[in-house]
């Protein structure tokens, strides 16, 4: 195997000692970071082993040879060293001779992807993906996605939470996750170069446990994400990996992902990355902001995201609904919004519960593991009951998109009840009511 190697001076005579009698073919060797770009526009190598220095572990390096196909393993020469590997989401580490021979082991022996489970053994998961999603100004999409989880795991279930946020993610932040790894960003790099075994997940995920409920993180960047570090395809094959392993996985995107009438010369990599989740999730959620300008905001944001979702079911929660007050004032301008301008009158009420969001961020938790009886918890377990009996079903091909197989799911209302298509003489009278009590 042809590797080229980005080495510190000090370390370069101890590397060149320790290497295996013909394992790999040293193509060149440099001590910059600015060599080392120029040595793999040329082409020639399959393995780059870089020292995970501060000067040499350079993300520009990192990119090239993802960019070639090139696997990158770093050279761990300390504590630090670790941290500075899982910060450039490279998850082969380099400690002593035997690791080069396992890596390069598995390299010639590509694609080394885990066995089918013989007969008899547990099944096969067919994970459903729900993605979270919501307009810009912080709706609470990243809050109430946890929650999601924690009720969905206390089914029993194996759930894994993605922080996907390209803008940067905060998952970590807001249940006191301190890994160093950027889970997401990492699992998406190994997914591009088919690299992603069951031990990789399970090194790259964070865990939450607050009892009786656990689940897998794999958190966000602490920065934006570079369009190179996401594309499509080592997307697509991380959500096909995760499919695998557990049931449930709760994704969230971020909220103002989509924008309407985007140009498309110009897109960015938080739009990128939300408008393709959409598209490969089993069922969307819009979270709107229980507010005049909150309901603006999902209005416009709302045909865009429909338009990237296809026909994947998108359920809208309107979150922070005052139940205080009658529905005559401040609601009634809210729904009135939302019919006049994205034709909704179908969507999920979750009430305003301040003091249980506030406990759950001084303690780091979900609001469901800080307020199990808050009414708040009451209503997401109601929009949980159809996620999960929809799990239930079996397994089925989606119809006109390509792909994994993946569950076909009913739209999600009140207690996972199917919707039922109504004649039109009974919508145009909904409407109508929709419309005199959104004015009244």
């Amino acid at each position: 195997m042809r590797a080229g190697f980005v080495v510190e001076r000090s370390h370069w005579q101890v590397v060149l000692s320790g290497l295996p009698d013909g394992l790999v073919a040293i193509e060149w060797a440099t001590h910059t970071a600015d060599e080392a770009l120029e040595f793999l526009s040329l082409g020639g190598i399959e393995l780059l082993i870089v020292d995970a220095h501060p000067e040499l572990l350079d993300e520009r390096v990192v990119e090239a040879a993802d960019k070639r196909g090139v696997v990158v393993a770093a050279l761990i020469t300390g504590d630090r060293s670790v941290g500075l590997a899982n910060q450039a989401g490279i998850g082969h580490h380099l400690r002593q001779p035997d690791d080069l021979r396992a890596l390069v082991a598995t390299l010639e022996g590509r694609p080394q992807l885990p066995t089918a489970p013989a007969e008899g053994d547990a099944p096969q998961r067919s994970g459903i993906v729900r993605v979270f999603t919501g307009a810009h100004g912080a709706p609470g999409v990243t809050s109430l996605c946890v929650a999601q989880a924690s009720l969905v795991a206390r089914e029993g279930l194996r759930v894994a939470v993605i922080d996907a946020d390209a803008r940067g993610g905060t998952i970590a932040l807001a249940l006191g996750l301190t890994e160093d790894i950027p889970g997401f960003l990492a699992a998406v790099r190994l997914a591009g170069k088919n690299q992603l075994t069951d031990d990789q997940f399970d090194r790259l995920g964070a865990t939450y446990e607050v009892p009786p409920v656990a689940f897998t993180v794999y958190t966000g960047t602490p920065r934006p994400l570079v369009r190179a570090e996401a594309p499509r395809d080592h997307v697509d094959h991380l959500l096909e990996r995760v499919r695998e392993l557990f049931d449930v996985i709760v994704v969230d995107a971020g909220s103002g992902g989509v924008t309407p009438h985007r140009t498309e010369d110009s897109p960015t990599a938080h739009a990128e990355l939300s408008e393709h989740l959409l598209w490969r999730a089993d069922e969307v959620v819009v979270v709107c902001a229980a507010s005049i300008p909150g309901a603006a905001r999902c209005a416009r944001a709302l045909p865009e995201i429909r338009t990237h979702a296809g026909d994947t079911p998108v359920r809208v929660w309107l979150n922070g609904v005052d139940t205080s007050r009658r529905a005559t004032d401040d609601e009634a301008a809210v729904r009135e919004a939302l019919w006049r301008y994205a034709q909704l009158s179908d969507y999920a009420r979750l009430p305003l519960d301040n003091p249980a969001m506030r406990q759950a961020m001084r303690q780091a938790v979900t609001v469901v593991d800080a307020q199990p009886s808050s009414p708040l918890v009451a209503a997401l377990q109601a929009e949980s009951a159809g996620l999960i009996e929809s799990y239930r079903l079996p397994s089925a091909k989606r119809q006109g998109q390509p792909g994994p197989n993946r569950p076909t799911l009913p739209r999600a209302r009140g207690r996972g009840r199917q919707r039922v298509a109504r004649p039109g003489w009974l919508q145009a009278l909904t409407r109508k009511w929709h419309q005199l009590t959104a004015l009244r």
